[in-house]
């Protein structure tokens, strides 16, 4: 596998938007064996239940990731041919999350990006109410891909998923999973209240820190130091 040689590592993930949403389509086509119509990057943008992501090296678009909530009710994980109400699956008490595709560029890999895109997925099934876990099917001959999310914690569930895809060969497929402690709302309520006590905190310091340094600034100017009182002269009082 070819390495590329970058220097510096600088991998920012970006959300996705009409702009950039053909870049994330190129790097699916490169690394998938599987053709994904245009309607599934645009329930990326419009669905309430479905997030994806682009992965940036050094300002290079080199991988991106798609996930989908479902109702951990549901027995069939990660069917894509079934109908998915958005409105059922919000309301639904326990909900997972299923990786649809998380891919990088080959050149690229071994760089730590794919554990990025995981970990701001295992971070969005943390954050998200009723959340009790993380799914995705692997290719029964990807092994590869299946040893690395096993060391990201993942693990096989069950049997292997006889022709679990349509379209490739082998057709088969391990599923893998990832469990959540559920987040209750409370919880969540509780959290977020936190944080904006602490980005509160961080603004009344950062303006106290600029009211401090003002002032500094003004006592090193001439005309900004205090001047003794002028003592009124003495003359004759007007009768």
């Amino acid at each position: 596998m070819a390495v590329v040689d970058t220097g510096p590592r600088n991998i920012v993930l970006d959300d996705l938007t009409t702009h950039n949403i053909k870049q994330l389509a190129k790097i699916n086509t490169a690394v998938f064996p599987i053709h994904y119509t245009e309607k599934f990057y645009k329930d990326g943008l419009e669905s309430s239940i479905h997030f994806q992501k682009l992965a940036y090296f050094n300002d290079i678009v080199v991988g991106g990731i798609c996930v989908r909530l479902e109702d951990s009710s549901s027995l069939e994980v990660g069917k894509s041919q079934q109908t998915i109400k958005q409105d059922d699956v919000q309301k639904a008490p326990l909900k997972r999350i299923y990786i649809m595709t998380l891919g990088v560029l080959t050149p690229y890999r071994r760089y730590g990006i794919g554990r990025k895109l995981l970990e701001w997925v295992v971070d969005l099934a943390k954050n998200t109410v009723g959340c009790n876990g993380i799914f995705l099917h692997v290719q029964t001959n990807n092994f590869p891909a299946k040893e690395f999310y096993e060391t990201q914690g993942f693990t096989t569930r069950g049997e292997i998923h006889k022709n679990y895809y349509t379209r490739i060969e082998p057709a088969d497929a391990y599923l893998l999973g990832y469990d959540i402690e559920p987040l209750t709302k409370e919880e969540k309520d509780q959290r977020d209240k936190e944080i904006r006590r602490q980005q509160q905190e961080v603004i009344e310091a950062e303006k106290l820190k600029n009211a401090q340094e003002k002032a500094k600034d003004c006592s090193d100017q001439p005309c900004c130091a205090s001047k003794p009182p002028t003592k009124r002269g003495k003359g004759r009082r007007k009768r």
